[in-house]
């Protein structure tokens, strides 16, 4: 899936690729011969954030990243097709109500999980059970599987602030490492 650009920078299709968790092909103005001829710089920098990032989840987790993973994909679901509607400017007064949450969030069910993922279908349901009972997934008016808000207090806001410093500070050392002379 290719996307367009705008002056320079990302373009509303761009948006729309990763609300249908597509892959953004965007390549940001990078001097990719450059990474090419001294990549481990670049790969040093991008895996920093990738593994403090795992570490935090593995921690919060107790070690068990299928879960981690069944929970990140049910909410990726329900935030991508609910933005996808809605624009990505729309939901804090939606989101941070539990009924309208339970309304308005598009569900999935345990079985598209499954595919998504490539784990089996008895796992997801069993994570799904256990995530259900931790408060942090629940059914919507359709029976459909959404997140709850109690997982905002596993991912509140100062921590997610936290990881984007992070992310934005090394993504800026990468540009310049990388951007085109």
């Amino acid at each position: 899936m290719t996307s367009t650009t705008t002056g320079g920078q990302a373009g509303v299709a761009d948006l729309r690729d990763i609300l249908n968790q597509g892959y953004v092909d965007y390549p940001a103005g990078l001097d990719e011969e450059k990474f090419i001829a001294n990549r481990h710089p670049p790969m040093f920098l991008v895996y920093s954030v990738f593994l403090r990032y795992f570490k935090n989840v593995y921690h919060m987790f107790d070690g068990d990243l299928v879960l981690a993973l069944v929970l990140a994909e049910i909410w990726m679901f329900n935030m991508a097709r609910y933005f996808n509607r809605t624009g990505l400017r729309q939901g804090a007064d939606v989101l941070s109500d539990p009924e309208k949450r339970r309304t308005l969030l598009p569900g999935c069910n345990a079985y598209a999980v499954s595919q998504t993922l490539g784990v089996p279908s008895e796992t997801v349901r069993r994570k799904v059970r256990k995530l259900e009972q931790m408060g942090w997934l629940e059914r919507n008016h359709d029976g459909a599987l959404i997140v709850t808000l109690k997982l905002e207090e596993l991912f509140p806001p100062a921590l997610t602030l936290q990881d984007i410093r992070y992310f934005v500070g090394t993504a800026r050392m990468l540009t310049t490492l990388l951007e085109d002379e």
